[in-house]
């Protein structure tokens, strides 16, 4: 058999806890004191305080607190007010989808696609009674006919580009497309030519330093040196 190693401290807080849940301060505190307890058990003075006081208080000794079960209602109370208030929000959002007949379930699951970074996906389909695998099939779906278009309108760029000696540019190959007559956003076309790394060819800006003052007169230090004739030095 195994020897197991020593306790931590919160094995030692697991096992001890339930015992003072379970009874009073009264039976379990005869004449000790905190500091006591903590030394025996290892948890600390202020941690044995509050088990204490949470017993008193779902034994019905003191009443300037929550029990246990009380505070396990209020928080199961929270989780569901939060929940109704973010089915409000989708319903609000959706701006009346969920009404029979007037959309078809495309519909619903494009707004669930929209909403899905900020809501749960199933919680919104519940909301608006959809079901959340026929999404998930949607969606895959859309993925699929999404990346054939993008595969096509890959060639395209490349074609421009390849065209234009890899001179054009993201602006100049949006041009070309709208001309071939294809409705295309110019971040689709950014992201794809990232994708495929094209890049286009730029001018190289020349910077300028110093710019020539044609009024200016130019300077005569040397013809002024030399009207004044040879430089003579005198010794004592």
């Amino acid at each position: 058999m195994a020897k197991r190693g020593p306790l931590c401290r919160n094995d030692i807080a697991r096992r001890t806890r339930p015992s003072l849940g379970r009874s009073s301060s009264r039976s379990f505190l005869p004449g000790r004191t905190p500091e006591e307890l903590a030394d025996e058990f290892e948890p600390s003075n202020q941690t044995i305080r509050n088990w204490v006081r949470q017993a008193q208080l779902n034994a019905g000794d003191r009443n300037d607190g929550l029990t246990t079960a009380e505070r396990a209602e209020m928080t199961r109370l929270r989780k569901r007010v939060k929940q109704l208030e973010m089915e409000r929000e989708i319903l609000s959002k959706s701006h009346g989808l969920v009404r029979a007949g007037k959309h078809g379930a495309e519909a619903l699951f494009g707004f669930v696609k929209a909403y899905q970074a900020k809501y749960p996906i199933r919680t919104m389909c519940r909301v608006l009674k959809v079901s959340a695998s026929g999404f998930y099939a949607w969606a895959s779906r859309l993925l699929s006919a999404q990346a054939k278009a993008d595969a096509l309108l890959g060639n395209r760029i490349e074609a421009i580009s390849c065209r234009s000696r890899s001179t054009y540019g993201r602006p100049r190959i949006h041009a070309e497309l709208v001309d071939e007559g294809i409705q295309v956003g110019g971040k689709r076309v950014a992201r794809l030519m990232r994708n495929l790394h094209i890049h286009g060819a730029s001018r190289r800006k020349t910077t300028i330093t110093t710019i020539r003052d044609r009024d200016a007169k130019p300077r005569r230090i040397l013809s002024n040196a030399v009207s004044r004739g040879p430089l003579r030095i005198s010794f004592g």
